[in-house]
């Protein structure tokens, strides 16, 4: 048994036939399923091309030989073949809080401005926003020569246009609360593909020159002339080629969304 293509909703399935049957029963479940014996799937060509299921869930599927006379003339069942369904291209409005870390979808990598080159980092984890907790937003650490650390998002369709993003950034000395800023030629990139992660953009740059502050900042970036089905966005920790301060960096409540008729005036007094 196997499955490839994943995809968000399913797989292709295929075994392998010691026989001679032309027909097979599927029964597909969430993993750890107890199988019933009654097929999902009825008199299903091998491979079968299955989408009946969720972005990010593991199945398990299990296969007899239908040769004619369902209950009858069938062999017995033979598996499970477990397989993960692959994650969905969003369509926006979309949020991601990161009430848990690395969130569904997302991907932690290293590698340069031109794209990530390996995946994994050792610098991006989960914080408490501004420090206040120790969970609840993604965390980087700047503070040695030569970080080069992304953490990439799912990807989106954006064919209908008109989106911003809008999120949530600050800045702290490291493992505190206190206000700091981001020291020499260090910078955290906001990133853009258009290509799903083949070429990347910088469209924002958060440097020694407009640190967030240790609180919070908001902020709004249009991005409704993008249209392509396969955006994706990434933050990037460049560090610039000395040890200079350490700082830890926060992103939360990331949304991809259509831009609200009335602006947020929360603060406001009349």
């Amino acid at each position: 048994l196997g499955a490839t293509n994943e995809t968000g909703v399913g797989a292709d399935l295929s075994w392998t036939e010691n026989g001679s049957a032309t027909a097979w029963d599927l029964e597909i479940g969430t993993t750890g399923f107890t199988p019933s014996g009654t097929p999902t799937n009825n008199d299903v060509a091998n491979p079968f091309t299955w989408a009946g299921g969720t972005p990010v869930t593991t199945y398990d599927f299990y296969v007899r030989a239908d040769c004619g006379m369902d209950n009858v003339d069938v062999s017995t069942w033979d598996g499970p073949y477990t397989f993960t369904t692959a994650c969905a291209t969003y369509t926006p409005n979309y949020l991601e809080d990161f009430t848990t870390y690395v969130p569904n979808c997302w991907e932690e990598a290293t590698g340069p401005i031109t794209g990530p080159t390996a995946t994994g980092s050792s610098r991006w984890a989960a914080d408490g926003f501004g420090n206040v907790g120790s969970s609840g937003s993604a965390k980087v650490e700047i503070w040695l020569a030569s970080g080069a650390e992304w953490l990439l998002t799912p990807l989106f369709d954006l064919s209908a246009g008109g989106y911003e993003l809008n999120f949530d950034v600050a800045v702290t000395y490291w493992s505190t609360t206190a206000a700091d800023a981001i020291q020499g030629t260090d910078a955290v990139h906001l990133m853009q593909s258009t290509d799903g992660g083949a070429t990347w953009t910088t469209i924002n740059t958060w440097n020694s020159g407009n640190s967030p502050s240790n609180t919070g900042d908001n902020t709004v970036i249009d991005i409704s002339a993008v249209t392509s089905a396969t955006t994706q966005f990434a933050f990037l920790m460049l560090e610039g080629g000395s040890d200079v301060g350490d700082v830890n960096f926060y992103v939360d409540n990331f949304k991809v969304q259509t831009p609200p008729a009335c602006p947020d005036v929360t603060g406001l007094m009349a």
